[in-house]
């Protein structure tokens, strides 16, 4: 019971985080509504830089701390 309310503290803190991360990495990345209607390879680029570079650091800062 312990380890079922320890992983979902865990989850609940990673999604959040996740979520949080990924509007400031669009932001600071110009990942913008006007990019992805402009030029949409790029965008999609971009998302998946900022995906990836979101899941890495919730990964360092909050499953594997």
């Amino acid at each position: 019971a312990k380890l079922n309310e320890y992983l979902y503290y865990v989850n609940e803190e990673a999604q959040e985080r996740f979520e949080s991360l990924i509007v400031d990495l669009a932001e600071s990345h110009g990942l913008t509504e006007e990019l992805k209607a402009k030029d949409q390879m790029k965008w999609i680029s971009l998302a998946n830089y900022v995906a990836n570079a979101a899941t890495e650091i919730v990964e360092s800062e909050v499953i594997f701390k």
